[in-house]
């Protein structure tokens, strides 16, 4: 085997070292691949705070894919990368009076319940 000028030969099998680049291919994939669900693209969740006004995180944010109201609350709603079966998920961001208050689907599922417990008629 012809090796470059000052590089020593460790030995290996033929083929071993590509196994290994291939192994280690796959497992840098893989691992990224696990935290990947969490990014929005092009965007930085990380710098979300309580009390942003709705300006400060659309620069942070940009536009969200959509939004909804559930009385007192506003939620934009930003798409996330899927999850690991595939299932685009989405970060729900809650404001009230144009101001941040929480955000994340426990804090959404919440506000939804809230609103559909003062909507709905009380029994007689």
């Amino acid at each position: 085997m012809t090796i470059a000028k000052g590089v020593r030969s460790i030995g290996l099998p033929s083929g071993t070292l590509l196994a290994l680049w291939v192994l280690g291919g796959l497992l840098l994939a893989l691992t990224t691949g696990c935290t990947a669900h969490t990014q929005i693209p092009g965007r930085d969740a990380t710098k979300l705070l309580i009390n942003m006004s709705q300006e400060e995180v659309f620069s942070v944010m940009g536009k969200p894919h959509a939004v909804e109201t559930y009385p007192p609350l506003e939620f934009w709603l930003y798409r996330t990368d899927s999850d690991r079966s595939g299932t685009p998920t989405i970060l729900p961001v809650g404001f009230a009076n144009a101001h941040v208050t929480g955000w994340g689907l426990p804090y959404y599922e919440n506000a939804i319940r809230a609103s559909s417990d003062k909507t709905t008629p009380a029994a007689h």
